[in-house]
């Protein structure tokens, strides 16, 4: 939608001092105008109470989370923003970690996009989109991942409860290319044949990487016992690391088969 063509949705006070200060989410009862005119994902221009612009995001009336901010007033929400944000958010991720082939690229708020998850495995992608705003804006940001990561596949985990808010479908769909069944990958030394399609999370925990590095300084010699071990991370990990035994607990046989 043209940025002139953008409607404006006012927010209390509360909201306002919240949104200025760097949150991106407004709840229902913060918002001043009437949420049931306004569609579900809609670009809108987030105001005062008094009608002056302090953000620009999206509205979905049907959520208790109402309204989410993407950016300042006066921004466009186009290819050159998504573009910015995600190239600049992996820029990021290799500085921190240039040696993996794996890691989180994009994670939501903390990156300046709330709704959206982008997890790199080797030269496949996996996203999660946790919003009807995000999935509305996906004709943008899509074809910004396949320009700067060109990965052989691009699966969409929208398989989480978390859509359900959002009065969104749940589906694992192919988006882009031919996935593999599994993927190789590795982090820290550790090798992992990864399930993508159905794996849990969006196949690895990928926010717990720095966590099984840690955990590794203090494995040495020691005995671990790794419950809930699903692919083994933490376990393997530790073994890497010199640990004199590891034991690797779960309820799923197909995670521990991958594990072993």
């Amino acid at each position: 939608m043209p940025d002139e063509m953008k409607q404006i949705i006012r927010v209390n006070a509360s909201a306002q001092r919240r949104l200025e200060s760097g949150h991106q989410w407004v709840f229902s009862n913060e918002v001043i105008d009437k949420l049931p005119e306004y569609d579900s994902g809609q670009l809108v221009t987030i105001a005062n109470s008094n009608g002056r612009a302090i953000a620009e995001g999206y509205v979905n009336p049907h959520t208790l989370i109402a309204v989410r901010a993407l950016a300042g007033p006066n921004q466009s929400i186009d290819s050159r923003f998504f573009r910015d944000r995600i190239v600049g958010a992996d820029a990021w991720r290799r500085t921190l970690y240039p040696d993996l082939d794996t890691y989180r690229v994009f994670h939501g708020e903390a990156d300046g996009l709330t709704g959206l998850v982008v997890d790199r495995y080797a030269d496949h992608l996996t996203v999660q989109v946790l919003t009807a705003g995000m999935e509305n804006l996906q004709p943008i940001w899509l074809p910004i991942l396949e320009e700067h990561f060109k990965p052989r596949a691009i699966i969409a985990r929208n398989d989480t409860a978390f859509r359900q808010y959002e009065n969104l479908s749940e589906a694992v769909t192919v988006l882009v290319g031919s996935p593999s069944d599994t993927v190789e990958v590795q982090e820290f030394g550790v090798k992992y044949a990864v399930d993508i399609r159905s794996g849990q999370k969006t196949g690895l925990f990928l926010d717990r990487k720095d966590n099984r590095r840690a955990l590794a300084a203090f494995a040495k010699d020691a005995s671990v016992l790794d419950t809930f071990c699903y692919v083994g991370g933490w376990g393997l990990s530790a073994a890497l690391a010199g640990a004199a035994s590891v034991v690797g607990i779960d309820s799923s046989e197909s995670a521990l088969a991958s594990a072993r």
